[in-house]
């Protein structure tokens, strides 16, 4: 169907509306990433140094008999915590995330599956595929909320030293650099402490009160570090997203204008032959 000049206009607001709209998007979800993306080193840093300070307690306090760290006898039941969004506009970041969820369930064939969702979209699909849902954190506006983590934190060590969980995974987006991420699927509890057999320091407290509290620490840095990770991801998916939109957007732009001029240019050149057609049959 041909469009009149007016129904083009119309169209080439309409497009330059969106890719404002888009380009907008685009330098907010930039200014979140450019904010979170430093703190992945920091949180990995800390993680780092908590899990070299109970490697150096490993000498000293027997803990393969603490709950969060022995293997226990399975019985079937796996918790699974999903980091997620609470929006969408993210391009194939959720997409690439639960294929690599639908991964993980299929090769925990056997086990009944628990899930603590962090963000919307881990919430839909939990409830869209039928999982049990233990407890849902929403609203985290895609910011570090160590108030989050606490709940978080709390929960899972609660569903898993009240024994309704025999292990416990995280599914989240790991950031890779500034052009490229990746879902995973880690193991978070029971912790893995590599044990240095000898030790060469003097504690104080007694080395078993340093463990007790240093390892409830080091289970809240490796969910902060995780967390970070998968903001990060998201404001990178965000952005490549409305990056991709805006340029969509101008590409539309230049092909209306074009049409446009095609149009215009022909409606002028229909004009000039009829007028001199016109000025020839007046004269013969």
């Amino acid at each position: 169907m041909l469009l009149t000049l007016r129904q083009f206009e119309n169209k080439l607001r309409t497009a330059s509306k969106t890719h404002k709209i888009t380009h907008a998007m685009e330098l907010v979800a930039f200014t979140k990433l450019k904010s979170i993306r430093p703190l992945i080193e920091v949180c990995a840093s800390y993680q780092k140094e908590c899990n070299l300070a109970l490697s150096a307690l490993t000498g000293a306090v027997d803990f393969s008999k603490h709950p969060l760290v022995g293997d226990r006898q399975s019985q079937g039941n796996r918790l699974l915590c999903i980091f997620s969004s609470d929006t969408g506009l993210c391009g194939g970041y959720h997409h690439k995330l639960f294929n690599r969820i639908e991964e993980f369930l299929s090769g925990s064939q056997g086990f009944k599956i628990s899930v603590l969702a962090v963000g919307r979209e881990g919430l839909r699909y939990c409830k869209r595929r039928g999982l049990i849902l233990k407890e849902a954190v929403l609203n985290t506006h895609s910011r570090l909320n160590e108030e989050i983590l606490d709940n978080l934190s709390e929960s899972a060590r609660k569903i898993y030293l009240t024994g309704e969980a025999d292990d416990v995974y995280v599914a989240y987006t790991h950031y890779v650099s500034a052009s490229s991420f990746e879902p995973r699927v880690e193991k978070l509890l029971p912790l893995e402490i590599p044990r240095q057999e000898k030790t060469e320091y003097l504690f104080e407290p007694q080395p078993k009160e340093i463990f007790e509290s240093l390892i409830l620490i080091y289970f809240k840095a490796s969910l902060r570090y995780y967390m970070t990770h998968a903001l990060t991801a998201e404001g990178l998916s965000r952005v490549m997203a409305m990056r991709a939109a805006s340029d969509n957007a101008i590409n539309m732009l230049d092909k209306l204008a074009l049409d446009k001029n095609k149009l215009r240019q022909g409606i002028i050149t229909r004009d000039i032959i009829e007028v001199i057609s016109s000025f020839t049959a007046m004269k013969g």
